[in-house]
């Protein structure tokens, strides 16, 4: 995935639309819309800004590395080991802390590059880590 493309996801995943994100950045929305088609490099300025005001993570924006923002939820945190834990208790499977950390430690890394994830979609994961 492109800077510009992990850009677009970013807006995405805050549910703005180019014109208000852009006046929020303090740049034009054809500046704003030429960064996410790829047209103009992103300003390093405005990448500092972005990891600065909405705590996205550099790694993430630059190099596609890492989580998308520099701080996971405690929410995020909580959903992973819940859901983890819930899985194996409901089906009786007995396996190591280690491993369960590992799972855990997935499904955070998961959920932090792509948002929400469903149930379904978290236990199919946990179901080919096991």
């Amino acid at each position: 995935m492109t800077i510009a493309k992990r850009l677009v996801h970013f807006r995405k995943s805050l549910g703005k639309n180019q014109i208000p994100f852009a006046e929020e950045l303090g740049v034009s929305q054809s500046a704003y819309k030429n960064y996410e088609r790829e047209a103009t490099d992103l300003p390093i300025s405005l990448a500092v800004k972005l990891c600065r005001d909405y705590d996205l993570s550099a790694e993430w924006l630059l190099l596609g590395r890492s989580g998308m923002t520099s701080k996971l939820s405690d929410d995020i945190i909580e959903r992973a080991v819940t859901v983890t834990r819930e899985f194996i208790t409901e089906n009786g499977f007995d396996i190591p802390p280690e491993k369960e950390a590992k799972i855990v430690r997935y499904l955070i890394r998961k959920m932090s590059e792509t948002g929400e994830i469903s149930q379904d979609e978290y236990e199919e994961i946990i179901r080919l880590a096991i």
